[in-house]
């Protein structure tokens, strides 16, 4: 019987030591992967400093060349020849590393070259026809439904 009891001692032990090791794994990796989190965020809001901090730098500096509009949505670019986007006849003098700001709020397309401090190019924007949209029958168009004339 003595036996018996002993081993009932030995197997409560065991399993209460591979509780608490278990227990401390688990709270040991939570641990770590809420500090692999933080510092994951914490390295996104340095990088989107930086990017905010360079904008508005590049923001200044043609605030100087031209009256820049003040929006809140602005997309911001390096210039790639080697894009779709490069391909566009508003970047044909556009070299790459030029920067470019798109206002779609405004409209407005800005080109700059850091290294030179000018406007390579400025102008509008146009948003293109959205294919997926509802088509028109051209009601508000005269003539527009209409048979051709001989």
């Amino acid at each position: 019987m003595r036996r018996v009891t002993v081993r009932m001692v030995k197997s409560r032990w065991l399993t209460m030591v591979l509780v608490i090791v278990f227990v401390g794994l688990a709270a040991s990796a939570l641990f770590f992967a809420k500090k692999a989190n933080d510092l994951k965020n914490s390295r996104l809001d340095a990088v989107q400093s930086a990017q905010v901090s360079r904008a508005n730098e590049l923001y200044a500096k043609i605030e100087k060349l031209i009256i820049v509009p003040k929006e809140t949505e602005t997309i911001l670019g390096v210039h790639d020849s080697t894009t779709e986007l490069g391909k566009n006849p508003f970047f044909k003098d556009a070299k790459d590393g030029d920067v470019y700001m798109i206002f779609p709020e405004s409209g407005k397309a800005i080109i700059y070259r850091e290294s030179e401090n000018i406007l390579v190019n400025v102008g509008s924007t146009f948003a293109a026809p959205d294919p997926d949209a509802a088509s028109d029958d051209g009601d508000d168009v005269p003539g527009a439904n209409s048979e051709p004339v001989d």
